[in-house]
């Protein structure tokens, strides 16, 4: 008898929980049939089908060749690009520009090296509606060179990782994924967060966008397809 009234009373603890865990199930599942979906943006359309010009050059601004008065011209005139500017100093004696895109969280940043009038790195952020998977832009631009993991966060009891995926034509794909034991897991549906453009090869993306590394060479890992990579995190220099 003992054991057939403790039955109900365990049962009885549990039901609670187990109901409000198919509550919670029940609400992701409806949350994600009512997210709208988002028409994809014309610059991203345009940069994936139908590129002004190649990397390392984004609607004729040319890391390594467009000067910085020259990109707020063109920026002006770009359909769907908000005001941009102004121009400001950065890091020292380096200057930068930034911009958005209109009715979007879209934006982009541009900016020198120090004393420099030239842009030596630039940059396109991706507004978090605009899903843009890895495949689509291998299928455009080919497959990356190199994987590398910038840093890593803890969020509650699950770590991400940013990582590059760099192009020796001076193209960088940053993307935001899960790590387990020391491994990424990058599949053709993973999303690409931020666009990078830098002076072609793996020593200009160096120099621009890693100088203040410590172990870049050993954290750098050859593009082997999309599979699971052990990494090696960047340490920055003291």
């Amino acid at each position: 008898m003992r054991s057939k009234m403790s039955r109900p009373r365990m049962f009885n603890h549990i039901r609670p929980w187990m109901i409000f865990a198919s509550f919670i199930v029940l609400w992701l599942a409806s949350c994600r049939l009512l997210t709208p979906i988002i028409p994809r943006e014309q610059w991203i359309t345009n940069w994936l089908e139908h590129p002004t010009c190649q990397p390392p050059c984004w609607e004729n601004i040319t890391v390594g060749t467009t000067t910085i008065t020259e990109t707020t011209s063109i920026l002006s005139n770009l359909p769907g690009v908000t005001t941009p500017g102004p121009v400001r100093n950065y890091m020292g004696n380096g200057r930068h520009i930034m911009w958005d895109f209109t009715g979007s969280l879209s934006g982009g940043k541009a900016q020198t090296n120090e004393g420099g009038s030239v842009i030596d790195r630039m940059y396109l952020a991706l507004d978090p509606n605009q899903i843009v998977r890895l495949e689509e832009v291998i299928q455009a631009y080919g497959s990356p060179d190199y994987v590398l993991v910038m840093r890593c966060h803890s969020y509650v009891w699950e770590l991400f990782c940013a990582l590059h995926l760099i192009y020796d034509k001076g193209l960088a794909l940053e993307l935001f994924l899960q790590s387990r034991h020391g491994k990424v897991d990058i599949a053709p549906g993973s999303h690409v967060d931020c666009i990078w453009f830098f002076p072609p090869g793996i020593q200009g993306y160096e120099d621009v966008m890693a100088s203040t590394m410590l172990n870049f060479s050993e954290a750098l890992i050859k593009w082997e397809g999309y599979a699971e990579y052990t990494y090696t995190v960047l340490q920055q220099k003291p």
